[in-house]
């Protein structure tokens, strides 16, 4: 998959060349999904695969809703929806006001990798660690103990952005067109990973996205 460049601008109400189409809206917007873990034996999580309506991956009598994924289709974008991909970000939080455990923060953060792929072919292979939470929960509540920890800086800067610049003001970009096939997961190579509590895993695409009008 090749970067595509294209110069730096104040974001316009309506693009009329983002994907070849007539008319498309941007919003600075991402694109994210969200999985479950149950607490059954499991050896990787798989996200963009899910659309919301459609079932989690270990929880296949609850549905998605637009709280866990903003897909519309299993693996593409539909048309007319273009998305242009600068970083990204995991989230694990408790589904319940039981915390997530320590040991199974480690199970996501240290003890599995990364990777986004196009077409079943890995784009990205990284240490899950590397990838940092962003904005989130923080403090401490007595009542519930829920669990505020998180892989790193609480704001919504922090995130594994791989935007460069490509000269003359421009920016590098990898841009998902409207029926590419993409997917995230993330693995666990050593052993099957057994989570103590249910923990919901979010994949965020921060980026710019085009809707159609």
């Amino acid at each position: 998959m090749l970067m595509e460049l294209g110069a730096m601008h104040d974001l316009p109400i309506v693009s009329k060349s983002a994907a070849g189409i007539a008319k498309l809206r941007v919003a600075p917007a991402p694109m994210y999904d969200a999985e479950l873990t149950g607490t059954s034996a499991l050896s990787s999580l798989n996200f963009f695969r899910s659309p919301e309506g459609g079932m989690f991956q270990y929880a296949t009598t609850t549905k998605k809703t637009y709280a866990d994924t903003n897909m519309k289709q299993q693996g593409i974008l539909g048309s007319p929806q273009v998305f242009d991909l600068n970083a990204f970000n995991i989230k694990v939080t408790p589904i319940t006001v039981t915390p997530t455990t320590e040991a199974d923060l480690y199970r996501v953060y240290v003890t599995s990798f990364f990777e986004f792929l196009f077409n079943n072919r890995p784009f990205l292979q990284i240490p899950t660690w590397e990838i940092p939470h962003g904005v989130g929960i923080e403090g401490v509540s007595t009542a519930n103990n829920i669990n505020s920890l998180h892989n790193g800086i609480g704001v919504r800067s922090n995130k594994f952005g791989f935007t460069v610049s490509a000269g003359k003001g421009g920016t590098a970009r990898v841009r998902i067109r409207s029926t590419e096939n993409f997917s995230a997961n993330i693995n666990f190579p050593s052993a099957s990973a057994t989570f103590v509590v249910s923990t919901k895993v979010h994949v965020m695409l921060q980026g710019t996205l085009y809707n159609g009008l």
